[in-house]
């Protein structure tokens, strides 16, 4: 295992480095170019370089999947947003191992970020593993129907969000702040106002948001009654999903349980199919 102590000064000269480079190439980051040539720094460096000049497609590059890293939503790995995420970006500390290396970093991003990036070695080139806290999670007590979506400008409704899986949403976002909110693709629940807020995410600790009972009262109450205006009789007892896809329901019409599912129809109202 190898150590490497990164001293400030040598850290300002690997940057200008990558800028002296990007100038020579259009200003586009490129892992596969010298700049990451078989150096841990130069790729840490290069990465949160991108963040700094708001360059997301270039900083996605950096990573070990790319642009895939961000496959739900593929404008946090476009050129459309403004701004850099992070400030002051330096690289403390490397400690390489084979084709595995770690890069103690530190950052401005809403206050002071010390946190450290896995790196990945492929042939001659090192890429950043996005960290885990580079993300917004979104928790239920309950499995729901749920999608988490980012509702900010350069996104269109659906096309940057992640699906609730076993009532957790986890959906990758370099540091920033985001207007985030929690839809149900079905259309069955509205989950209001309560769901959605700002979130800023530093890269430090993963973000949680928690969500609590996807179906509390208020929103049952709402349900009875959309159902009772659609025309259907009895009264809804339980609402649940079993696939995260899909709501289930059980309605006592007279005292006899009836288990089937829910779902809108075109105009918005509320349908109870038996057994389905």
């Amino acid at each position: 295992m190898m150590r490497y102590l990164v001293r400030p000064a040598a850290v300002g000269m690997t940057a200008l480095a990558a800028l002296a480079l990007a100038a020579c190439t259009g200003g586009d980051a490129d892992p596969d170019a010298s700049v990451g040539g078989g150096d841990v720094t130069a790729a840490a460096q290069g990465f949160l370089d991108s963040l700094a000049e708001g360059d997301f497609a270039g900083a996605a590059a950096w990573t070990v999947d790319g642009a895939e890293t961000f496959a739900t939503c593929p404008w946090m790995a476009s050129d459309t947003r403004t701004g850099g995420s992070v400030v002051g970006p330096a690289v403390e500390d490397v400690t390489e191992d084979g084709d595995q290396a770690t890069a103690e970093v530190t950052y401005r991003s809403g206050g002071e970020v010390s946190t450290s990036l896995d790196l990945t070695r492929s042939g001659d080139t090192w890429a950043v593993e996005l960290p885990e806290s580079f993300a917004i999670e979104a928790t239920f007590s309950e499995p729901a129907v749920a999608r988490l979506e980012l509702v900010d400008a350069g996104t269109e409704a659906g096309q940057c969000g992640a699906d609730a899986q076993d009532a957790v949403a986890v959906l990758p976002v370099f540091p920033g702040s985001y207007n985030a909110k929690i839809v149900d693709p079905t259309g069955v629940v509205d989950y209001g106002n309560d769901a959605q807020q700002i979130i800023h995410v530093t890269g430090a600790d993963r973000e949680t948001w928690d969500l609590g009972d996807p179906l509390g009262t208020e929103r049952l109450a709402t349900l009875q009654d959309d159902l009772t205006a659609s025309g259907t009789t009895g009264t809804l007892t339980r609402v649940w999903t079993e696939d995260g896809a899909q709501w289930s329901a059980e309605v006592d019409q007279d005292g006899t349980a009836i288990v089937g599912t829910l779902s809108r129809d075109d105009s918005g109202t509320l349908e109870f199919t038996a057994g389905g």
